[in-house]
């Protein structure tokens, strides 16, 4: 009796570990990677005219500082990302190359200004374009995802090689700031029947870039499901003025005093 007993309980063991599961689930994140870049693309990165081969890395290596920066600034939201001490042991393991870069930078600057003081100047402005650029609302949880993705990757990379994942990874991070869920979520939570695109040229040429009419097709396919009329029309903010539609039209600029802007939480700015 025993033994039957034992036979008939390996038995049903057996059962249970070979049965199938009806159903498995697997989290992956949407892959925003694409082609590596030089540091002279439009699109991506601000222009440094005459810009040497090691100047543009240098460029290369400021954005991937200024990405992570942001991220850890931003990205507290879930310290699960672990964004902060990600960015802090960035700066301690590269820190001779983010030195270099940083003095790259200063001498063509210094070399394309001839005062010291515009020289500074000028490469504030620049530092302050470059960090502008990957403050994000909407898209927040995808960049700082990614961001937290290639930190980590910095950390493993060899010393004096972070040029290299500034090259292979900074479209990803570009790529992250946009996202149709994102840019969605609130036209559908408000139940609106039309949206404007609203995003910013930090070089200040109103040309769209191919990362433009890229998100703008998506966005106008995902309009199209979602029931959204019309086409969707992106508006650039630049430093001289405003520009609408698919050919960057120039419009009349209204006084700041007659606008009024309203953040995530509501609240008016004027």
């Amino acid at each position: 009796m025993m033994w039957r007993l034992v036979v008939l309980l390996v038995v049903a063991m057996g059962m249970t570990v070979v049965s199938p599961a009806s159903a498995q689930f697997f989290m992956k994140n949407h892959d925003y990677s694409g082609a590596p870049v030089r540091g002279d693309e439009t699109d991506v990165f601000i222009p440094l005219p005459d810009a040497t081969a090691d100047e543009l890395r240098a460029s290369m290596v400021w954005s991937l500082r200024a990405a992570l920066n942001v991220s850890a600034l931003g990205c507290d939201f879930e310290p699960m990302l672990m964004t902060i001490p990600t960015y802090n042991a960035v700066l301690i393991d590269h820190k001779a190359e983010l030195a270099k870069s940083f003095a790259t930078l200063t001498k063509y600057f210094a070399r394309k200004n001839k005062a010291p003081k515009a020289a500074t100047s000028a490469f504030d402005k620049y530092q302050t374009r470059i960090y502008s650029g990957f403050t994000t609302v909407y898209a927040q949880y995808n960049f700082c995802q990614t961001a937290a993705n290639v930190g980590r990757d910095a950390i493993f990379t060899p010393r004096e090689e972070l040029n290299t994942l500034a090259a292979n990874r900074l479209r990803e991070l570009r790529n992250s700031l946009v996202h149709p869920r994102e840019v969605f979520r609130p036209a559908i939570r408000d139940a609106a029947n039309c949206i404007i695109v609203v995003h910013n040229h930090p070089s200040g040429d109103p040309t769209p870039s191919d990362q433009d009419i890229n998100v703008t097709e998506r966005l106008e396919s995902a309009a199209e499901i979602i029931g959204i009329p019309e086409s969707v029309t992106q508006v650039a903010l630049l430093p001289v003025g405003y520009y609408t539609g698919e050919d960057f039209t120039p419009t009349p600029r209204r006084p700041a005093k007659e606008i009024t802007f309203f953040n995530q939480w509501k609240q008016t700015i004027e």
